[in-house]
């Protein structure tokens, strides 16, 4: 299977529309009122036409159980992307519940990886971004690849995405030596100096790059 892609940050129907035709596999929403691409959840109701077409996943940072229901119950999203400082008995309590949870983990060095090796045990995915102190993500910023590929030689077959500083310019070469099997990106596929709209032309060259540079694999799991 090639790599899978993630678009996030997307705030209407219609460049979700736009994501999907290009091949997306999944969509996020930020749904943390901290994010310069935040939507408030009930501003989401139009995910409910793209289910069963792609994965829609909810970008939350410490939210707490309650919002985390409600989220869940609307069913609009397939998928809760934790991205704060959710602690690993929440996950837990959230996937004994029947809740898909996807933990983000920011990577200042190997602690974090191991302990993102261990979310995969427990049968979580994991995406892996960039740390950058008081953000919890969505910064652009790219880490150190030679750690994600350490990463995904010892996770062979795992459920992970790469995340942080991904673009057109980059994607090919992230692809080739870290052989994640999914990416995400949001600020590589927006507008100039417009983090809440996507560029339809960058969009659809990431997903083409990005699947091409991966395409013939055979180890990669469905993700999304």
């Amino acid at each position: 299977m090639s790599c899978q892609v993630k678009v996030c940050g997307l705030t209407s129907a219609a460049e979700t529309t736009l994501a999907v035709e290009a091949g997306a596999d999944a969509v996020g929403v930020n749904l943390w009122p901290g994010s310069k691409r935040f939507l408030p959840l009930a501003e989401c109701a139009w995910l409910e036409a793209f289910a069963r077409r792609v994965a829609r996943v909810a970008v939350v940072v410490n939210a707490s159980r309650q919002e985390l229901d409600l989220i869940w119950q609307t069913g609009w999203f397939d998928c809760l992307q934790l991205h704060g400082d959710e602690s690993r008995a929440e996950v837990e309590s959230l996937g004994r519940d029947g809740v898909s949870v996807c933990k983000a983990l920011r990577v200042r060095g190997v602690e974090v990886l191991t302990e993102a090796a261990r979310y995969l045990e427990a049968g979580f995915p994991v995406l892996l971004d960039a740390y950058h102190p008081g953000v919890p993500g969505g910064t652009g910023q790219a880490w150190d690849w030679s750690l994600a590929a350490r990463f995904a030689r010892e996770n062979a077959g795992a459920r992970w995405i790469l995340s942080g500083g991904l673009r057109v310019e980059n994607v090919t070469d992230a692809c080739a030596i870290v052989q994640a099997p999914a990416v995400d990106v949001a600020s590589g596929v927006e507008r100039p100096a417009d983090p809440r709209h996507k560029d339809p032309a960058l969009l659809r060259r990431f997903i083409v790059a990005a699947k091409e540079a991966s395409r013939g694999s055979d180890t990669n799991p469905k993700i999304f």
